[in-house]
């Protein structure tokens, strides 16, 4: 080709492999695959349930009358769809994870997705070259590639719905700042503010204990398999996850911050109303120490008063009965 092209002084053409469209979604906080893998065994004949060599995913082989393709399912809320049509991804979504009780465990309220291109080359290493993920059908475990491939991808997903969670919480609390900066009250109440410290706390749970492991740090599965690890490892630089982490965690450190200044108003709330509890229930004691010393005033003059009268009584039939004397 490039012969022919320098005697037509023409450009050769750029290689473009034939590829394929392999899609993570995170739709969940968690999945129970033991549910997913009953259903699917039971009610979704065109899904077949294939052996896998870990226990936090379901490898699913889509039937070829429905288009065919794979499917892996993660414990952590995500599946990744490898040459599966467009249209029969959603119908497993819609049908699978979303319409079969209680696979998902705290849907998310914004499914996010992350998309690669994959091809197979007999003649090619297994590899990731540029935007392209290449698989050589010949090599002794393509789905073990493919599941490590997955892994990255899912990571990316996820990780785009904690973006957009620890977005919204900053974008909900962004007010406080300037509110402080001039002196005026953080207009929540202490319900609000706990709902909004329960917020945080549940972002970073997601964060750092994603199905039972550190979202941070590299799968249990890749510790003894390093071909693997490179895998995985090649398509999270390939979607920036490092950096997106990083950055993540600053922002992070900056809601910490934003949580410490509430939970201190929320304390000097918290005293403030003990204060003037206190403040009450005194003043409410020597009100009622006021009327009662008022009501035994009362008693003592009432007492006073008659002690007066029954003496004068006394004096007038004294004067009365007294005897005259003759001189």
């Amino acid at each position: 080709m490039e012969i022919d092209s320098e005697i037509n002084e023409t450009t050769p053409k750029e290689f473009k492999p034939s590829t394929q469209t392999c899609r993570a979604f995170c739709t969940a906080e968690d999945y129970d695959l033991k549910v997913l893998k009953k259903a699917l065994d039971h009610k979704f004949p065109e899904y077949k349930v294939m052996p896998v060599v870990t226990s936090d995913l379901v490898h699913v082989e889509v039937s070829p009358d429905i288009g065919g393709g794979e499917i892996f399912v993660f414990t952590n809320g995500t599946f990744v769809s490898w040459g599966v049509q467009d249209a029969q991804v959603q119908v497993f979504m819609k049908n699978c994870i979303r319409g079969t009780a209680p696979v998902e465990l705290f849907p998310a309220e914004e499914i996010e997705t992350e998309d690669a291109e994959f091809t197979f080359d007999v003649d090619e290493p297994t590899d990731m070259k540029g935007d392209i993920i290449i698989l050589n059908p010949s090599v002794p475990s393509p789905t073990l590639a493919k599941i490590s491939f997955s892994h990255g991808l899912a990571r990316s997903a996820k990780l785009s719905v904690l973006e957009g969670l620890l977005e919204n919480y900053l974008s909900s609390t962004k007010r406080i700042p300037t509110l402080l900066l001039y002196g005026k009250k953080i207009p929540l109440t202490r319900k609000e503010i706990l709902m909004k410290l329960g917020e945080l706390l549940s972002f970073r749970q997601q964060l750092n204990l994603s199905a039972g492991e550190s979202f941070l740090d590299t799968p249990d599965f890749y510790w003894a398999r390093p071909e693997l690890e490179e895998y995985y490892n090649k398509i999270s630089r390939h979607l920036d996850v490092r950096p997106r982490i990083a950055i993540l965690n600053k922002k992070l450190d900056y809601a910490n911050e934003l949580a410490t200044i509430l939970r201190e108003h929320l304390s000097e709330k918290h005293s403030l109303t003990l204060e003037w509890m206190i403040i009450i229930l005194i003043s409410v004691e020597v009100g009622f120490n006021i009327v009662e010393l008022s009501m035994e005033e009362k008693r003592l003059q009432t007492k006073r008063d008659q002690l007066i009268a029954l003496e004068e009584q006394v004096d007038d039939g004294y004067s009365v009965h007294a005897p005259t004397v003759i001189t």
